[in-house]
């Protein structure tokens, strides 16, 4: 609760806030680059080192949303290259901010749509990197997006169900995959879409 408390003190607000902008300055920097080599090979470690870190340690109130905003700029940006810091990137924000965002619908609304559209950019340049996980963690990935189309937000619900489809695509693409994928989840999935179809919630 000190924690807590501390982070709403005005001093630590303004510390937070000028790290946000930090770390926004940093997303349109790496977005408006023209030598990604460069950001890959000089900026990347030390950036991964101090904001990862950060982000996982903190309390839940006193994790900034743009890291996950930065984390998707990453993605999209460097695309192949963050294939081997993906893993990374998911030990740092994947269980911590799936305790923020998995009590109940309303909380933390800035960290949801950020964290679903970093698991869609990963998703789009980096989907083989989902199957070198641990399968403890790639069943908590399958159960976010499931989490994600079961949403009542429509924007959150509606980035779930592209999510899927874009997996699904992805694994269509090797015949192996696909067979070891479908056997595992296929009753699963069919049977979560059919019950948002179904309810009177969507």
């Amino acid at each position: 609760s000190s924690g807590i408390n501390a982070a709403k003190t005005s001093t630590v607000q303004f510390m937070r806030g000028v790290k946000r902008e930090s770390l926004r300055l940093l997303e349109t920097f790496i977005e408006k680059t023209e030598d990604p080599q460069m950001v890959t090979q000089n900026f990347l470690p030390p950036l991964l080192n101090a904001v990862l870190g950060d982000y996982k340690t903190n309390i839940p109130d006193a994790r900034d949303p743009e890291v996950l905003s930065l984390m998707s700029c990453l993605v999209n940006r460097l695309q192949r290259t963050m294939i081997s810091e993906v893993p990374r990137v998911l030990e740092a924000v994947l269980e911590c901010t799936l305790g923020m965002i998995t009590k109940n619908f309303e909380d933390y609304p800035e960290h949801r749509i950020k964290f679903f559209n970093l698991m869609r950019s990963i998703n789009a340049h980096c989907f083989q990197v989902f199957f070198q996980l641990p399968p403890t963690v790639f069943s908590l990935l399958i159960d976010c997006v499931v989490w994600a189309f079961k949403h009542t937000e429509r924007n959150i619900s509606e980035t779930g169900l592209n999510i899927l489809l874009e997996v699904l695509h992805n694994v269509s693409l090797d015949e192996r995959v696909a067979n070891a994928f479908y056997q595992q989840l296929c009753t699963r999935l069919l049977q979560e879409v059919m019950s948002v179809l179904t309810d009177t919630w969507h």
